[in-house]
């Protein structure tokens, strides 16, 4: 299995989660917040929302608490599923969380979802991988669905090095680290382009910040056609 390390990874890290709800749905980084508010101004009809590298259920609690809907969460980390379900437990009604990955985006309809989260998850793929789950994500969205994509900060030569991370493609700045995570290592501008390329608009984007690490934060939308 491709990714056998990563789901051994976050299975240790969320075997320790046990941090308790954020208190009304709301998060310590204004454009972070600001995203879900966005994303939580969608569809009329039954608002419903697929996070693909949901564990621990954060994000999806966070845009529950903005509006009620029909939320799916897909991960690959058992102990992250787990976290995740405990996240929203008494909730009603619950999300449907799917333990698996790429295949289980197989399950749903051609436009069927108004928005998607895709946070630390589309750059720690294998670059077929990401341009597959974008692909999948164009054709689950509904027209003018939205994408709420947060990613690791791009990181230097020297930062590279020092984290430990090994070149596994140089023509894509592709690296593994040490712990078995994949990072494909593309600056902004670059990222703008590849999801414009995949029939995205880019409504907006911001650094977070170095509190969170310096995450890359993006909203895109579907365009028509």
């Amino acid at each position: 299995m491709r990714y056998k390390k990563t789901r051994t990874f976050w299975d240790r890290v969320f075997g320790d989660y046990d941090k308790s709800p954020p208190a009304g749905g709301r998060l310590p980084f204004k454009a972070l917040d600001e995203a879900l508010d966005m994303l939580a101004d969608g569809s009329d009809d039954t608002f419903r929302v697929v996070d693909f590298g949901c564990a621990p259920g954060v994000l999806l609690y966070c845009l529950s608490e903005r509006r009620e809907g029909v939320f799916f969460g897909i991960d690959i980390s058992e102990e992250g599923i787990k976290r995740s379900k405990e996240l929203f437990k008494g909730k009603d009604p619950s999300p449907r969380f799917l333990l698996g990955s790429l295949e289980k985006l197989a399950v749903f309809k051609d436009e069927e979802a108004d928005a998607f989260i895709l946070s630390n998850i589309i750059d720690n793929l294998v670059p077929a991988d990401t341009r597959y789950l974008l692909q999948e994500a164009h054709r689950i969205l509904k027209p003018s669905g939205q994408v709420l994509v947060k990613l690791n900060p791009h990181l230097s030569p020297a930062d590279i090095a020092h984290v430990g991370y090994m070149p596994v493609d140089d023509e894509f700045d592709f690296y593994e680290g040490p712990d078995g995570l994949y990072l494909w290592n593309l600056d902004t501008e670059a990222w703008k382009g590849f999801f414009e390329s995949y029939g995205f608009r880019v409504v907006t984007r911001e650094d977070l910040g170095e509190k969170a690490g310096h995450n890359r934060l993006f909203v895109l939308e579907k365009r028509d056609g």
